[in-house]
């Protein structure tokens, strides 16, 4: 498979162009036109917004330091992530922290992140965003282009 040619149907290679015409038409390959579309598309957000949201990550975290310092000197600066069954645990230091790490300690019951400042609100909200989009990469899903549209908005304003 090279950047132009997409395998369709078995021994069929079509250009994507070719395949949008057979996915949008009515015909016997238009369910594999369809299927190929989605996977490039699938793979062309990976490829360009995972390095994308790891490179702009650190400048989150680094607005949100403070607080998260505050939030976890209870436990030396490390957040503790369990496993799914709970029996390990892992600490990650405050400057590997992910998005997602953010989400779960900010809807935690028990213990909610709480964050004062307006630029450090907005930086939530962006994690948010951010776990929304990498969720579905994460499960092989297309994320909606409104919801990327949306985040790199966010992550604009938030940074720039």
């Amino acid at each position: 498979e090279t950047g132009s040619v997409a395998l369709v149907d078995g021994d069929v290679k079509a250009h994507v162009l070719h395949e949008w015409h057979l996915a949008s038409h009515e015909g016997p390959m238009r369910e594999a036109a369809t299927r190929s579309i989605a996977s490039r598309y699938w793979r062309a957000a990976l490829r360009a917004l995972m390095p994308w949201l790891e490179e702009r990550r650190h400048h989150i975290i680094k607005i949100l330091e403070p607080e998260l310092e505050r939030y976890l000197s209870p436990t030396g600066g490390m957040r503790i992530r369990y496993s799914a069954r709970g029996t390990r645990s892992t600490e990650v230091p405050i400057s590997e922290l992910e998005c997602n790490d953010i989400i779960s300690m900010k809807v935690d019951r028990d213990n909610p992140f709480i964050v004062s400042g307006s630029r450090q609100m907005t930086a939530v909200d962006v994690c948010f965003k951010v776990t929304k989009v990498r969720n579905e990469l994460a499960h092989l899903r297309c994320p909606e282009p409104a919801a990327i549209m949306e985040l790199v908005q966010s992550m604009d304003q938030l940074l720039y």
